[in-house]
Parts: structure tokens; C-alpha cells; sequence
């Protein structure tokens, strides 16, 4: 049969501030603090596994970020316009079968204009997103096989719309 032999704990918060300081501004903050703890919770059958399931255990608080982190500030700049800029924070990482991830920072952008009665039939908006702005040229993990697992997320934009009928 099968069983599971490693056993994972995990602990952590996360919080939230928004400010608002106009009717047409906000900030919001948010911050999360993870941690991972792993032991051997079964009884191998084959000691040949041993060493590679301590290996597991060893090396999974490594596994996720233990901090991460985003301010998004959002500004209605006139009745129909919406700009908001959002800077994100990654701690570093080390999944089992790639490279070691570091920490990973980014700003994204967005400008839209709303067209039309908000949330009524006939309204609705156009907006242009850039995401990794300033390309901090970071890495993500990719469980599609490649050369050690890892992706670049390069600086990509696009147009969003969105119609109400």
C-alpha cells in the first residue's frame, strides 16, 4: 500500500492595511510571513528512500517564500480615468527540482478609462496593463519540463475591456 511518510506543518499571517485618503485615492498594504516545518512521520519499508526523504524534510522551510508582500496605490484621476501602479515582493525559494529561486520584486501598471453607466447595460471600460515594468528580469517556477524547471517572467502589456449587456 501506499502511505504518506512525510509530514508538513505549516504556520503564518498575513495583514492587510487600506487607507483611503479622498473618495478617488487608496493604499493598500499587504504583508505575509509563512513557515514550513517537515519531519518523517511513517516507517519506510525500503531504507534505500531514507536518505532522500531526510533530504525532503531538511530542506522544505526552503520551499516557500517566508516573506512576501505588495502596496497597490489606486487613484481615480478624473471621473472616467483610473490609474494604479502596484509594486510586489517575493522572498526567495528552492524547489526540489530547480535552480534556487531568488527574491523577486516587480511594478505593474494600469490605466483605464471607463466608458458608459458603471455596472449598467451599454457601460464599461478599456484598460492597458504593463506588468514587470522595470524587467527585474526574475525567474518563476514551471513544472512544464525544461532546462532546470525555471521561467522568466519578462515585461508584458496588454488591453483589457470589459462591456456590460
Amino acid at each position: 500500500g501506499f502511505g504518506n511518510l512525510l509530514g508538513a506543518t505549516y504556520r503564518g499571517y498575513e495583514t492587510t492595511l487600506k487607507y483611503h485618503w479622498s473618495e478617488r485615492s487608496n493604499l493598500t498594504f499587504n504583508f505575509a510571513r509563512q513557515i514550513a516545518d517537515c519531519a518523517i512521520s511513517g516507517t519506510l519499508t525500503e531504507p534505500l528512500f531514507l536518505p532522500t526523504l531526510q533530504s525532503l524534510a531538511a530542506s522544505c522551510t526552503r520551499m516557500l517564500p517566508w516573506n512576501s508582500g505588495s502596496v497597490l496605490l489606486s487613484q481615480q484621476v478624473e471621473q472616467d480615468i483610473q490609474f494604479s501602479v502596484g509594486y510586489y515582493q517575493q522572498g526567495q525559494l528552492q524547489m526540489l527540482d530547480t535552480v534556487a529561486q531568488s527574491a523577486k520584486h516587480r511594478w505593474d501598471l494600469r490605466l483605464a478609462k471607463s466608458f458608459g453607466s458603471k455596472d449598467r447595460i451599454g457601460g464599461g471600460e478599456v484598460a492597458l496593463v504593463v506588468q514587470n515594468v522595470f524587467q527585474d528580469n526574475y525567474s518563476g517556477y514551471s513544472a512544464v519540463p525544461q532546462t532546470n524547471n525555471v521561467i522568466l517572467f519578462n515585461r508584458r502589456a496588454y488591453l483589457t475591456a470589459k462591456a456590460n449587456f
